[in-house]
């Protein structure tokens, strides 16, 4: 038998993760880089794809760091762990962020800020996205990491990080859900805590936690008021507003307050829900109705378009939605607006221009 012939060098991209370069070296990938002696250093990977190289350069490179970095330097793990402390403390929810610090971890966990290098974060963007995690959602991981590092900046435990890079804002969601299937959907959902959670989501224009943390305290029957802000909660930026009841809402919410148990608003079998995110995605499975994403943003988003279709300001839009800074609103659904450059269009008519006969018949 022949001897088995060796891989060949293969055409790969360049590709590095901070210092580390990725190279081909003794028939498979290598880590290559300096020390600070100038020495240049080489590390066979012992993969000869160039997708599993990458993934093997990401361990190289955080085990190299992590052995060679300042002791004394807090890891971003470490950052994270007390940022996270530190807004439960103020009453903000934690869930969130821990489950964005799932998909961080691998890549930066044993780092420290001064690791954090526009490579790394461009790096880690390019991962996931190849891993199909659409750009909302990984631009919104970087943006809680870049909250991170800014707090812990504030609070004097790191220098600034200038070197963190992110990308633009990716261009705003477009799927929202028609009257059609809106319909479909709250006759797919079965149990009638869900049904009422639509309901609100629609008619409140609300976000998952606001609703979910709504109590029978701040539902005012007699004015005709639903106060989405709890006055025991700190305010932040994602404001919660004081919106009118429309009729919709009032038979849903006195239907529900007729048998309630506790002091929330959405309940199930006498205790309050943590979160309803799959009963949602369940329904709209059942109403056959396609979403990619978190099912309750989509009903928040799709609140907004139907009023800005319907004609509605957009600073009346801002302030149901709780926007602080109502260009917000205006760059998101300004597009769906029937108003939206219509001036701009009549001050660019030509009255002057007569069609021809033929083009008239066309029309």
């Amino acid at each position: 038998m022949g001897r088995k012939s060796k891989p060949k060098k293969p055409n790969y991209r360049p590709y590095a993760v901070g210092d580390f370069r990725l190279g081909w070296w003794r028939d498979c990938f290598c880590a290559t880089w300096y020390e600070s002696t100038g020495e240049r250093r080489r590390h066979r990977l012992g993969v000869a794809t160039e997708e599993q190289a990458r993934t093997e350069l990401h361990a190289f490179a955080r085990a190299h760091i992590a052995v060679v970095k300042d002791a004394s330097a807090p890891t971003i793990a470490r950052l994270f762990e007390l940022y996270v402390a530190d807004r439960e403390g103020e009453g903000k929810q934690g869930n969130k962020m821990r489950w964005v610090w799932v998909a961080l971890k691998s890549d930066f966990a044993a780092l420290t800020a001064v690791d954090v290098t526009k490579p790394i974060c461009r790096a880690y963007w390019q991962k996931r996205t190849a891993l199909g995690k659409a750009p909302h959602t990984v631009h919104g991981e970087l943006r809680i990491l870049r909250s991170v590092l800014n707090w812990a900046a504030a609070e004097k435990l790191i220098e600034p990080v200038i070197t963190f890079w992110i990308p633009a804002m990716p261009d705003p969601r477009d799927r929202h859900l028609t009257r059609a299937e809106l319909e479909r959907l709250i006759e797919a959902a079965e149990l009638p805590h869900v049904r009422l959670f639509i309901v609100l989501a629609i008619a409140t224009a609300a976000r998952k936690t606001a609703i979910l943390e709504l109590t029978w305290d701040r539902v005012d029957f007699k004015r005709g008021l639903i106060y989405l802000h709890d006055p025991e909660r700190e305010r932040t930026n994602k404001g919660r507003a004081t919106v009118p009841m429309n009729s919709t809402a009032r038979a849903a919410l006195l239907e529900t307050k007729a048998g309630a148990v506790t002091d929330n608003v959405i309940e199930w079998g006498g205790t309050p829900i943590g979160d309803i995110k799959r009963a949602v995605a369940t329904a709209f499975t059942r109403a056959k109705v396609k979403i990619k994403g978190d099912g309750a943003h989509v009903l928040r988003h799709s609140a907004a378009v139907l009023m800005a279709e319907a004609g509605v300001p957009m600073a009346e839009i801002a302030q149901y939605l709780g926007h602080t800074d109502v260009r917000t609103t205006y760059r998101i659904y300004a597009r769906f607006s029937p108003e939206y450059l219509a001036k701009a269009a009549g001050a660019l008519e030509m009255p002057f221009v007569h069609l021809r006969a033929s083009d008239r018949r066309c029309g």
